[in-house]
């Protein structure tokens, strides 16, 4: 090995930054969320639901969920919200959650809120 290489190599070895890598730290945490409205309990009509979601390097998606399948409606700006139009779902109970992203690929999902729809 040329004596240039090994400087080189030595150099590298001491300085990350030197050789072009990132100094800046890790996502190392996921996103928090949760269902701020509406509150739980008896619902009709049409509501929307608004979560709240935050991450230290930005939340990129809010995803939702109803009795765990998730909806093919993403939301990726703030304020997250979903338009439930409760008269398509039919009586019953639901249980609604929220799945945040970062960008990164860090999710979390919120705690459950329970609707009823009354008959």
């Amino acid at each position: 090995m040329s004596r240039l290489r090994t400087l080189a190599l030595v150099l590298c070895s001491a300085s990350a930054l030197a050789c072009g890598e990132s100094t800046s730290p890790q996502d190392a945490s996921p996103p928090e969320v949760s269902i701020v409205m509406p509150a739980p309990g008896v619902v009709t009509g049409t509501i929307t639901l608004v979560a709240d979601a935050s991450d230290d390097r930005g939340v990129t998606v809010v995803e939702w969920k109803v009795n765990g399948a998730l909806l093919p409606a993403p939301d990726s700006t703030a304020p997250y919200e979903h338009a439930w139009n409760t008269a398509l779902s039919g009586p019953g109970i639901y249980v609604w959650s929220a799945v945040a992203r970062d960008a990164a690929g860090k999710g979390t999902e919120s705690t459950g809120v329970t609707y009823q729809v009354a008959p």
